[in-house]
């Protein structure tokens, strides 16, 4: 499991974070967040992966890029962001920014207190109930059940707006190793995959799923 840092959440966007309920929770201190949130967020991006790995077969889907194309290659350590560096998968990762000091304090002591790498019954509950709502990015100033697109990116590429209480998955592969034809047809398959796993992952997930593909233009290198 990575352990986020202050340094990764900088590079985290969208960013919208309340920190005056952070030190209410005793999570933050001076606008700063403490090692209680860094933990906290690291375990719930691993709890809710592994809850999405399991409910949507993330796996299997995976290895359908696997046995389709010996080009749909890992993303190297080094050459991954902040999001794809919180996961265990091959490509996909959770792509939204997770505000975990919307959590009550019972449930913010009881993912702490967990000693279990494996998503136990009272862990699986409290992600079950609360994920839409950790997810879910408010702007300041704006109605908390206002619906509007924003950038889970960083140069306003259109491929990267989404609804801001979707769950977004980011899915990311090596360069290829060739441009030519293949690559087309590369492009043209996984974009027929997403265009049909997006309304299927949604009805499974109870929320609006978006798979976006990204980029080394579209993200922010993990230093």
């Amino acid at each position: 499991m990575y352990l986020i840092k202050n340094e990764d959440i900088k590079l985290l966007s969208p960013s919208e974070f309340d920190y005056k309920l952070a030190e209410e929770k005793g999570l933050a201190q001076n606008g700063v967040f403490n090692n209680y949130y860094l933990m906290l967020m690291s375990k719930y991006y691993y709890y809710l992966e592994k809850y999405i790995d399991r409910e949507c077969k993330i796996s299997e889907i995976e290895k359908v890029f696997i046995d389709n194309s010996e080009d749909f290659n890992k993303v190297l350590d080094e050459d991954k962001d902040v999001y794809q560096s919180l996961s265990n998968n091959s490509f996909f990762y959770i792509r939204n920014t997770l505000y975990v000091e919307r959590l009550k304090i019972d449930e913010i002591k009881a993912i702490l207190s967990s000693k279990s790498l494996e998503l136990t019954p009272d862990i699986e509950t409290i992600i079950k109930n609360t994920f839409k709502s950790i997810i879910t990015t408010h702007f300041k100033n704006t109605n908390e059940n206002e619906k509007y697109d924003i950038d889970y990116g960083y140069n306003n590429d259109k491929e990267s707006f989404s609804p801001n209480n979707s769950l977004v998955l980011g899915l990311r592969f090596a360069p290829p190793k060739k441009y030519d034809d293949e690559l087309v047809e590369r492009n043209n398959f996984t974009n027929n995959i997403i265009k049909f796993i997006n309304p299927k992952l949604s009805e499974i997930m109870g929320v609006d799923v978006r798979v976006i593909e990204y980029s080394t233009s579209m993200i922010k290198k993990h230093m």
